[in-house]
Parts: C-alpha cells; sequence; structure tokens
C-alpha cells in the first residue's frame, strides 16, 4: 500500500514539473512574440513622430525624474525578500530597481529601454512561476493580471501622446507590482523543484 502512494506521489511530481514547464514554455514563447509587436509598433511610432523632447528622451523630465523616484521602490522591497529568505526572487526585484533607475535617469530607444523591459518581464515570469503554489500566490497572480491590463492601457496612453497619464499610470504600475512582490514574500514560497 505504501509503495502505491509514494508512486501516485512521484507520478503528480513528474505531472507537476511537466506543467511548469510547459507553461514556462508557453510563457516564453508569448513573451516574445509580444515583445516583437510592441518593439515594431514602438519604431513605427518614434519614425513617424518628429522629436517632440528636447533631450532625445522619450518624456520630459519632470515626468522621467517622478518614474526614476519610483522605480527605487523593488530595492526596498527586496530587502523584505532577503530578510524572508526568498533569495532568488529578492535578487529578481532588486535587478529590477538597478535596471529601472538606468533606464529612467535618461528614457529614450536604446539599449537600456530593451534591458529593463526584458529584465522586467524575465523577473514577472519567475515570480509567477515561484508564486503558483504559494500561500499568497492567487492574491500575487491576481494583481499580476490587472498589471498586464494596465501596461497594455499606459501603452496605448503613450502612444496617443497623453504622457502625463502615462507617466502616472507606470508611477501606479511599480507600486502595485511591488505590492504584490511584498504580498508574495509575506507568505510562505515553496522552494522550486525539478
Amino acid at each position: 500500500m505504501n509503495n502505491i502512494l509514494v508512486s501516485i506521489h512521484s507520478n503528480k511530481s513528474i505531472i507537476k514539473t511537466f506543467v511548469y514547464c510547459n507553461l514556462f514554455i508557453f510563457s516564453a514563447y508569448a513573451y516574445t512574440k509580444v515583445c516583437e509587436k510592441e518593439r515594431e509598433m514602438y519604431i513605427s511610432e518614434k519614425e513617424k513622430q518628429e522629436p517632440e523632447f528636447p533631450d532625445g528622451c522619450c518624456l520630459e523630465r519632470n515626468q522621467y525624474r517622478l518614474l526614476s523616484c519610483s522605480s527605487c521602490i523593488p530595492a526596498f522591497v527586496s530587502i523584505y525578500g532577503f530578510k524572508r529568505g526568498y533569495w532568488d526572487l529578492a535578487s529578481f526585484s532588486l535587478g529590477g530597481a538597478i535596471t529601472s533607475v538606468l533606464y529612467w535617469t535618461r528614457p529614450d530607444y536604446s539599449w537600456r529601454r530593451t534591458l529593463d523591459v526584458n529584465f522586467i518581464r524575465a523577473a514577472m515570469l519567475y515570480h509567477c512561476l515561484r508564486g503558483y503554489n504559494a500561500e499568497k500566490g492567487k492574491i500575487y497572480l491576481l494583481i499580476n493580471g490587472v498589471i498586464i491590463v494596465l501596461y497594455i492601457t499606459e501603452t496605448q496612453l503613450y502612444l496617443k501622446k497623453r504622457y502625463w497619464l502615462f507617466t502616472y499610470s507606470h508611477i501606479f504600475l511599480h507600486i502595485l507590482a511591488n505590492t504584490s512582490n511584498f504580498i508574495l514574500y509575506t507568505g510562505h514560497i515553496p522552494r522550486l523543484t525539478i
């Protein structure tokens, strides 16, 4: 009887690992498609526009200074993550703070934007993977659904040249994303086993 229970548990573990791997592969594929589409959209929009901002940035100085300040929030959340022992997740949060501050100190369509966007998306995917079976995972994933909708909405605001609305919504996105990470870190997060 014990051998049957061990076998069933082992099969569930294999199925769970299979689901995790496929979820990651599907997410990575969807991510690359979204990135390609977004990059094409921004490049075509950039080519259509005459330079609006004198310093070559994609926003006014006051706007990107606010975003640079709100980009520091993940550093504080990562401190809590390190304290709770979630070193991998906290490292992603700290890396998100670094890449975001690097980008928002002078936002343009350079390698810094590509680095920031790709790092944040990878961090979000990893957090979702780890948060799937976490104690506060359902709340975390629900908030991430809102974040994705907000990100799509703010992209449209930027393309419609509503730059202050874009700025405020992106600050709200920074706050919301880091609140969801903080909530995730407050509960138990099981180790990732493969």
